[in-house]
């Protein structure tokens, strides 16, 4: 009796082998299965990501764009009343100090980065004008091809002058300041 209880112990013991071997063989085909499944999703979720980021990168662009577009209108919009004055009154040229270059400069006006900002402060009146909004200007007027670097440090040397002040994004003039050519 104690060989039969052995043979059948050797035999249970080999028919769970044959099912772990079978089991596990569906297992490892089932795991090949979510493993293709997941490369595929992997790469689908891949590509999906990289096509978003060109598309943010593009809208970002077109945001910018279309900021300066608002920019510019606001800005023309501020100044077409301003702008049949400034015909009538044209500005004296003003000596450069090298903040202009003169082969950039447009409308033979020899003004520094400062001088036009003064300018363009006066004409806008109380309500004042953004860096952006000077920085156009600036572009249309005199510099096409002024950096938005260029206008951050006479902006601040004029504010710490007292010339001109800061309230919220706009720019204005000070008290009893107006902007003067100099002689």
């Amino acid at each position: 009796m104690p060989h039969e209880d052995y043979v059948a112990h050797i035999l249970a013991f080999r028919c769970l082998q044959s099912v772990a071997r079978n089991g596990d063989s569906r297992y490892q085909n089932r795991m090949a299965r979510k493993s293709a499944e997941m490369r595929r999703l992997d790469a689908r979720e891949e590509e999906l990501t990289l096509r978003i980021g060109i598309k943010e990168t593009e809208l970002r662009a077109d945001k910018l764009e279309l900021e300066e577009i608002q920019v510019a209108r606001r800005v023309l919009s501020r100044l077409a009343g301003s702008e049949d004055r400034a015909e009538a009154e044209p500005e004296a040229a003003v000596a450069d100090n090298g903040d202009t270059p003169p082969d950039e400069l447009v409308d033979g006006q020899n003004l520094t980065i400062g001088q036009m900002a003064l300018v363009l402060l006066e004409q806008a009146g109380e309500q004042g004008l953004t860096s952006n909004e000077i920085l156009e200007l600036i572009r249309q007027r005199w510099l096409p091809s002024l950096a938005r670097t260029s206008l951050s440090p006479p902006l601040s040397r004029l504010k710490k002058k007292e010339e001109i002040i800061l309230e919220g994004e706009h720019w204005k003039l000070a008290a009893g300041n107006e902007a003067k050519p100099a002689e």
